[in-house]
């Protein structure tokens, strides 16, 4: 009866040790594919009627955002999170829109180990993000711009007693894959480096209407963080060390 007893505590301290758990984090740079139809054309309706122009801000391209990432993991079960922010800016004939965001998430997936060369995870997202704008009065070229608060000319000119201000928010939900592929950094393989890249698609359940620098509320321009991204990174972290119980487990009895 007493060696059942130790058998059973010494097999139930095997599986614990056994269980791999560790972390990883670092930076990374993210790319975001949103859809600016919407809003350009408000910028360019904005730009008309408040600032005399008739080619508004057009924003393009990706939305880039300085981040970074982090996780933990017990077996294949990881949850972590990742975010990052920047700025972007855009000139009409009469005015310039700059915007300002920031977008973080928190990652639920399963971790698939690779020969201790890469891990693949898909995940599923939850998080949100905000936008800032500011936009203008502008100015350009010729060589006669309009005096700055230095009151020297400028070719380029933005007003800020000309410009308004406003933002919004959005909680979004979305799917990912993400592959990082690991350099061991030690014989035992329990601390490692690696390259991590992340795609998937995020989706806004909650888009906010756009609020100004007075508080007053205003539906137009549309705009959210709906689309595919993109994400690459640098990742550190370590893990416990496994063995193989059963071969000791043999040797011993």
């Amino acid at each position: 009866m007493k060696r059942t007893v130790v058998c059973a505590i010494l097999m139930m301290a095997i599986f614990a040790f056994a269980t791999e758990a560790g972390g990883l984090g670092g930076p990374m740079v993210i790319g975001l594919m949103p859809s600016f139809s919407e809003f350009n054309a408000a910028l360019d309706s904005y730009n008309t009627e408040y600032f005399g122009g008739a080619r508004g801000p057009e924003f393009s391209g990706p939305m880039f955002f300085i981040g970074g990432q982090g996780s933990g993991f017990i077996e294949g079960f990881s949850v972590g999170g990742w975010g990052g922010g920047f700025l972007k800016e855009a000139t009409g004939d009469s005015s310039k829109a700059l915007i300002g965001y920031g977008m973080g998430y928190g990652e639920f997936g399963y971790r698939l180990n690779l020969f201790d060369i890469a891990w693949v995870k898909p995940t599923l997202l939850v998080g949100g993000g905000g936008l800032g704008m500011h936009i203008g009065r502008y100015r350009s070229g010729g060589g006669f711009g309009d005096p700055d608060d230095d009151g020297i000319d400028n070719d380029d000119f933005f007003s800020d007693e000309e410009s308004y201000q406003a933002g919004k928010g959005f909680v979004n939900v979305g799917a990912a894959a993400d592959v990082t592929l690991l350099f061991p950094m030690n014989e035992r393989k329990t601390a490692f480096g690696g390259v991590s890249v992340k795609g998937g698609y995020l989706y806004a359940i909650y888009d906010s209407d756009w609020w100004d620098e007075h508080g007053r509320s205003f539906e137009s321009p549309a705009f959210n963080f709906n689309g595919p991204f993109l994400s690459v990174g640098v990742v550190f972290g370590g893990a416990s060390e496994t063995k193989d119980y059963d071969e000791d487990w043999d040797e011993e009895w």
